[in-house]
């Protein structure tokens, strides 16, 4: 698999945000998104910051763009929900979440395949 410089700076954007650094994470996402607005992963990824900081509508929008780019994104899905939620939306985060329910192991396995040891060896 071969790893474009944008998905390492989107990786190293969720290593900031891990690390309790959301802006500097938001920082090198809205980077990345500049290069490729389109970006799968930095859209979802900012969508989760926005949920975070409570920002719905910010998280709706972003969240829905990556989900038009890539309708079974499990993390774009997954904080949908919550920004659904956040929104009052109930009813819409409810099913949201149903629906994501057993596909996002699945979905997240086609795009982050297991790593095998002998293959790093």
């Amino acid at each position: 698999m071969i790893v474009s410089e944008l998905d390492r700076l989107v990786e190293r954007a969720t290593q900031l945000h891990a690390a309790g650094d959301p802006a500097g994470a938001d920082a090198l996402l809205r980077e990345v998104l500049f290069l490729d607005p389109a970006h799968v992963m930095a859209l979802a990824v900012r969508g989760e910051l926005a949920v975070e900081r409570h920002d719905a509508q910010g998280a709706i929008m972003l969240l829905g763009a990556a989900l038009r780019a890539e309708p079974g994104c499990a993390p774009a899905l997954s904080h949908m929900a919550h920004a659904l939620w956040l929104a009052g939306r109930m009813d819409e985060a409810v099913a949201m979440a149903r629906g994501t329910m057993g596909r996002s192991a699945q979905i997240t396995m086609l795009h982050h395949p297991p790593i095998v040891i002998s293959d790093v060896l």
